[in-house]
């Protein structure tokens, strides 16, 4: 905290941060002393949060009720695909209106029929789960608990199905505007996949953020967060 008095403010900066890795572990509460960090930075310079999550489940990791949107300056759920800003409502965006509801049954129809090829010790629900902003698509099915996710998370590991699954949909929907990666926790079974700008190498969800953002106004957003690598996805959203 002593560093933070040293630090000018310029609010002209916004500093974006991904929640399930880098603020919280993945679905648990803000550690205390770190959110008190965070609204001393917020008097610094502009601060948001980017998840994947739905806001319902990033309001309760990084507050209660609704403060999460008074906290931070911005906040973008489902990788930025619904955003608030100063505490209100912006938009909703919704991935069956870009993609259109042709290609979208077609890839869920290649991934039921992939899945059903696939033997495990078990299967559960919600092979897909679908979001404003991507699809999550789980081998075992979401509603695993979790002894049988470390499971699977042991099977993947020796046999590489979700590698395997990532490839077979890179080349089933090469150059379609989608774009697949892995879950990158233990805890995350699913294969992810993400809407893409056909215009280039924007992805849908950071189009998404970037209109929410006044450029004019704030300089390029930094971004922080636990998985940006090639394949991870803030890399996904801020290529």
């Amino acid at each position: 905290m002593d560093e933070m008095r040293c630090f000018s403010p310029n609010r002209n900066i916004l500093c974006l941060f991904d929640v399930d890795g880098t603020l919280t572990p993945p679905r648990q509460k803000i550690d205390p002393q770190l959110d008190d960090f965070f609204q001393s930075l917020k008097k610094k310079v502009k601060i948001g949060v980017v998840g994947g999550s739905d806001y319902s489940k990033i309001a309760e990791q990084l507050g209660e009720g609704d403060e999460v949107i008074h906290k931070y300056d911005y906040v973008f759920a489902e990788n930025g695909t619904v955003q608030y800003k100063d505490g209100k409502l912006l938009s909703k965006q919704a991935i069956q209106n870009q993609l259109g509801e042709e290609l979208l049954q077609d890839l869920i129809n290649f991934c039921l029929r992939y899945m059903g090829l696939i033997k495990l010790p078990k299967k559960r629900g919600t092979f897909i789960e679908f979001r404003n902003g991507m699809l999550n698509i789980s081998p075992i099915g979401r509603s695993c608990t979790a002894e049988e996710r470390l499971e699977f998370s042991e099977i993947d590991k020796r046999e590489k199905i979700r590698e395997k699954f990532v490839q077979a949909l890179q080349q089933e929907f090469a150059g379609k505007g989608l774009r697949f990666t892995r879950g990158r926790h233990v805890f995350l079974e699913y294969v992810r996949a993400v809407l893409f700008a056909q215009c280039g190498d924007a992805c849908f969800a950071q189009l998404m953020i970037y209109e929410s953002v006044p450029q004019t106004a704030t300089q390029q957003p930094v971004r922080n967060g636990d998985a940006v690598f090639a394949s991870g996805r803030v890399s996904l959203i801020w290529p």
